[in-house]
């Protein structure tokens, strides 16, 4: 769903088309923004900032799927979301536990591979692929003969799971292949930037030319690479009425007494109130807006 936006003012810079051109004339063209970012599924667009601008905030945006709430969202939607979740996750650190303990892995191509690296006693973990790989280089290095590497490579395509077994003189290789694995997180919350900034985005859609009045100076110099979240508004984490996660993004605004208020909802179970202290929505045009991210419908209201 797309948008309409009839200022060619970027909402970000506030420059006209000519004091971009001036600025650069590669990037001053207005280029389809998301208002819920595109990395987490969002299809709600509007082309009201130009090119400069749009790779500004896409430098906020750029870590909010590796934040530990949105990666345990959609781990927990991954049946109903598989492709959403393949394409979030993949790259994505995890942890990788079986019968040789736990250890850090990442999703490639869909398939949890687990990390290369060196433990304490001295033995290597390796994906299986790469050890046959790493046994053949030692033999290499040793001088063994064609045939002594031919024989390591037959055992070691024969190995069973979970036993360790004498590949080579001084080479012993045990297989053993995850039980489980569970997305590898650090505490920190998502950036209040990139909930202020739908917000403000969801903001110019009511207000038009208004959203470029000084009250707002503040919230778009948060974006700039050293920017902080301004005194005029507050971005809060609010417990969702339903306590689960579902298939569906949402924004909306309301008129309260000390301001305007975007609630933004991601994934049903994360929510958000960002405050615009003392702004008030007047509007004949007033916007509820649904993602459904399993059927991909979207509702405007």
């Amino acid at each position: 769903m797309n948008l309409e936006w009839t200022d060619d003012r970027c909402i970000l810079c506030t420059l006209a088309p000519s004091e971009r051109l001036a600025r650069c004339s590669e990037t001053a063209d207005f280029t389809e923004e998301h208002l819920i970012p595109e990395a987490i599924g969002g299809r709600l667009t509007c082309h009201f900032l130009c090119q400069h601008c749009n790779s500004t905030l896409g430098q906020i945006e750029a870590r909010l799927k590796c934040d530990a709430r949105v990666r345990l969202a959609i781990e927990n939607l991954k049946d109903s979301l598989p492709e959403l979740w393949a394409s979030m996750s993949e790259g994505q650190p995890y942890l990788a536990q079986g019968p040789g303990g736990t250890v850090g892995a990442k999703l490639k191509n869909g398939t949890i591979r687990v990390n290369s690296g060196k433990r304490a006693d001295g033995s290597i973990i390796q994906p299986l692929n790469d050890s046959a790989k790493t046994v053949r280089t030692i033999l290499h290095r040793r001088g063994a003969t064609h045939n002594e590497i031919s024989n390591a490579e037959m055992k070691f395509k024969e190995l069973p799971q979970g036993s360790p077994v004498k590949v080579a003189d001084g080479i012993e290789v045990i297989k053993w292949t995850p039980d489980e694995s569970y997305p590898a997180v650090n505490s920190q919350g998502i950036d209040p930037r990139v909930l202020l900034k739908m917000a403000y985005e969801f903001m110019a859609l009511h207000l038009g030319s208004k959203i470029f009045h000084d009250y707002f100076d503040p919230v778009r110099s948060a974006f700039l690479p050293s920017g902080v979240a301004p005194n005029c508004c507050s971005v809060q984490e609010k417990r969702a009425a339903e306590r689960r996660y579902q298939p569906f993004h949402g924004l909306v605004v309301k008129n309260t007494a000390s301001g305007s208020v975007v609630k933004i909802r991601l994934f049903g179970y994360l929510s958000y109130l960002v405050h615009f202290l003392g702004v008030h929505i007047f509007s004949a045009k007033s916007y509820s807006y649904t993602l459904h991210l399993d059927t991909k419908q979207e509702e405007l209201v």
